[in-house]
């Protein structure tokens, strides 16, 4: 039985092609396929690889840009139910860094330049929405992309724009509008990828980087909690950022225009938290009524801190986040939190304790 020849190797086929003259084919006029020789590459470079003790030296402290929302260096997703006022929000936490002004007159902020990228807004309902807010601030700048003919979120023109501008903050308007220009559905896996990018950026400019998503529709019409399996779109968008918020209605409002800002994770805001906000209409402001049950009001936070730092300069003997609790007279949860934060901020250091049996017990005191 005749049959054509294939070859087993690749000196085989060269051999072949060797000993076959070339001939064109009449459908494209251009010589067989030849596979070309295999490439042996040198060993890749890795580049250096890290201890821990590098890696722990070269931490540097958790700065937060607004107060227990956005911290340095990191990027944060902010999803919404539709009509919450979540470009309003972001709008005011814009202001807020522009001025350096506490954020709902609750959340301290990094004071800096902002730029807004606006994709969901035209121009004019953009100026129109500032104008009823009255925002008069010189640091915030707005582009629009499609004023300037990007294709979606483009990070390349985006990296332009922020080098060497010193940027605070980058707030982005929103997922939804600037990652669907690609072939990726929100659905597929590869929509988040740009959002790892933003979130690189976002730490090597040490800046902070807001972008809006939307929540989906609620099944049964009303929401009992929010989750980041809530959020419109993929499930790998929460994997790509630093911190995930949710903006939405509650079924139970306690007082009028009541909306909720809660922390669905991850790294650097408390999963769990809860704020109460009270939006207003005619401005477009909001103020943070209340929180959650077990937590503090920001400000109050803001003032046990203080008072911690003042106790230890005191006496600065290294304590227990439950002795300090009780020479404060305040609840020991509490202090331990606000512990982990002066720590990870380096306004305090500690040593563990060991113990015979079950946790450490760790010992704050003031660095060194």
């Amino acid at each position: 039985m005749t049959g054509i020849y294939i070859p087993d190797t690749w000196e085989e086929e060269q051999e072949l092609a060797r000993s076959s003259k070339p001939h064109h084919t009449p459908e494209v006029g251009k010589l067989p396929y030849q596979r070309t020789a295999p490439k042996v590459d040198a060993k890749p470079d890795v580049g250096k690889v890290r201890s821990v003790a590098e890696l722990r030296q070269d931490r540097s402290p958790t700065i937060w840009t607004i107060d227990q929302f956005g911290a340095q260096g990191n990027a944060v997703i902010l999803a919404a139910e539709l009509g919450v006022g979540k470009t309003s929000f972001m709008y005011r936490a814009a202001e807020a860094i522009a001025h350096g002004l506490p954020l709902m007159g609750q959340l301290p902020t990094v004071k800096g330049r902002v730029l807004f990228i606006q994709a969901d807004e035209s121009r004019r309902n953009a100026t129109e929405k500032l104008e009823i807010m009255d925002i008069q601030a010189e640091g915030i700048e707005f582009l629009f992309p499609d004023e300037q003919g990007w294709c979606g979120l483009e990070m390349d023109r985006l990296r332009a724009q922020i080098n060497g501008q010193r940027y605070a903050a980058v707030f982005l308007d929103s997922i939804t509008t600037l990652l669907t220009h690609g072939s990726h559905s929100m659905k597929d896996a590869e929509f988040s990828h740009p959002l790892y990018e933003l979130n690189a950026l976002a730490s090597r400019n040490n800046l902070l980087a807001v972008i809006a998503a939307h929540l989906k529709k609620p099944e049964s019409g009303q929401r009992s909690q929010v989750t980041v399996h809530d959020i419109t779109g993929t499930g790998t968008q929460g994997g790509a950022v630093s911190d995930i918020w949710g903006m939405w209605r509650p079924s139970q409002p306690t007082h009028e225009d009541h909306y909720v800002l809660g922390c669905l994770g991850k790294r650097n805001c408390k999963e769990g938290t809860r704020w109460h906000l009270q939006g207003n209409p005619e401005d477009f402001s909001w103020t943070l009524k209340a929180v959650g049950e077990g937590d503090l009001l920001p400000s109050k936070r803001q003032q046990l801190k203080a008072r911690l730092l003042e106790h230890l300069r005191a006496d600065p003997s290294p304590r227990s986040a439950k002795d300090l609790g009780q020479a404060l007279g305040h609840n020991p949860e509490h202090v331990r939190r606000v512990c982990i934060e002066l720590f990870l901020a380096d306004a305090l250091s500690r040593t563990k304790q060991p113990t015979a049996m079950g946790r450490p017990i760790w010992l704050y005191s003031l660095p060194l």
